[in-house]
C-alpha cells in the first residue's frame, strides 16, 4: 500500500516586529506556521509476525518523514523571505514624503471610485513604480483613507473595475487600524479583478513638524502575487506521492505544488 504525504502550511495573518534603520532594514516577521503532515502508513496492513518487514517499513516512513521535514524547513524559509521582502518594500514606501502627503479628498469622485487617474500623481506614480519594479511581489497598489474609502488603486483599470469604493470591512484594513502595524490578511475575492488575493497592508502616518504628533492618514496595501508562491511550491523536487498546499488561516488555498489542481488565483 503506497503511503501519501500531504503537507499543508497554515499561514496566520499577523505580521509584527518590523524594524527600520537608516543603513539597513532589520525585519523579522513572526509568522505562525502550522505544519500538518498526514501520513497514511502501510504498517497497519502487515501481518503481526512480519517483524522484519515491519521494521523496514517503519524505517522507510521515518526516512521519508525526515526528508519531508527538510523540505518543509526549506519551504517555510522561502515563503517567509518573500513575505519579508514584500513587507520591507511596503514599509519603506509608506515612509516616503510622497506617500505621507495629505490625501486630496476634494478630488474624490464616486464616478472614479477614488480620485481621477491624473490626480495626486505623486502617490499614483509611486504605486506604478512599485508594481513595475517588483512584479513578483505585488499585483496591485492601494491607498485607503482612514475610514476605509478607496483613495487610489493601481493599475487604474482595477480602480475603474471596483464594485465598491468602501473597503472598511476588509480584514487587512481593520487589522492595520486596530494594531497600527503591518498586517497580512486572509484570502479574499478582489472587488476589482474577481480573483482570489491576499493583501499586505501598512499604516501611513502624516509628515510632522517638530513637537507635533503624527496622525494616521491612511492605509497602504498591496495584493501579493500568488503566482510567485505557486512557483516556490512547484520548484521543489517532490515525489509523485507528495503534495504541498499553502493555506491561509481560514483554510483557503494560496498556492499548490500540484500544477494539475485548480488555480488558487480563481475564486471557487
Amino acid at each position: 500500500m503506497e503511503h501519501v504525504n500531504f503537507i499543508a502550511l497554515l499561514l496566520h495573518r499577523h505580521i509584527k516586529n518590523l524594524e527600520f534603520s537608516i543603513d539597513m532594514l532589520l525585519f523579522s516577521i513572526l509568522i505562525g506556521i502550522t505544519l500538518l503532515l498526514v501520513v497514511s502508513s502501510p504498517l497497519s496492513t502487515l501481518a503481526v509476525n512480519q517483524t522484519t518487514s515491519i521494521s523496514n517499513q517503519a524505517k522507510s516512513v521515518i526516512a521519508n518523514s525526515n526528508r519531508t521535514d527538510n523540505k518543509l524547513i526549506l519551504l517555510s524559509d522561502l515563503i517567509k523571505n518573500r513575505i519579508d521582502k514584500a513587507a520591507a518594500i511596503l514599509e519603506l514606501t509608506s515612509r516616503l514624503p510622497e506617500t505621507r502627503g495629505p490625501p486630496q479628498m476634494k478630488l474624490f469622485s464616486p464616478a472614479s471610485k477614488g480620485i481621477p487617474e491624473n490626480a495626486d500623481l505623486a502617490k499614483r506614480q509611486t504605486g506604478r513604480e512599485i508594481l513595475s519594479k517588483y512584479p513578483d511581489e505585488f499585483v496591485s497598489f492601494l491607498f485607503l483613507t482612514p475610514n476605509g474609502t478607496v483613495y487610489l488603486l493601481e493599475p487604474f483599470t482595477r480602480q475603474q473595475n471596483l464594485s465598491t469604493y468602501d473597503l472598511s470591512h476588509r480584514d487587512y484594513f481593520k487589522g492595520v487600524v486596530q494594531t497600527n502595524h503591518t498586517f497580512l490578511g486572509n484570502v479574499i475575492t478582489s472587488v476589482s479583478s474577481g480573483r482570489n488575493q491576499i493583501q499586505l497592508a501598512v499604516p501611513v502616518f502624516s509628515l510632522v513638524e517638530s513637537n507635533q504628533t503624527a496622525s494616521q492618514i491612511g492605509v497602504l496595501s498591496s495584493g501579493l502575487n500568488f503566482k510567485t508562491f505557486n512557483e516556490i511550491l512547484q520548484s521543489l523536487n517532490l515525489r509523485s506521492n507528495e503534495r504541498i498546499v499553502l493555506l491561509d488561516s481560514n483554510g483557503t488555498k494560496i498556492a499548490d505544488s500540484d500544477t494539475k489542481q485548480i488555480s488558487s488565483l480563481h475564486s471557487f
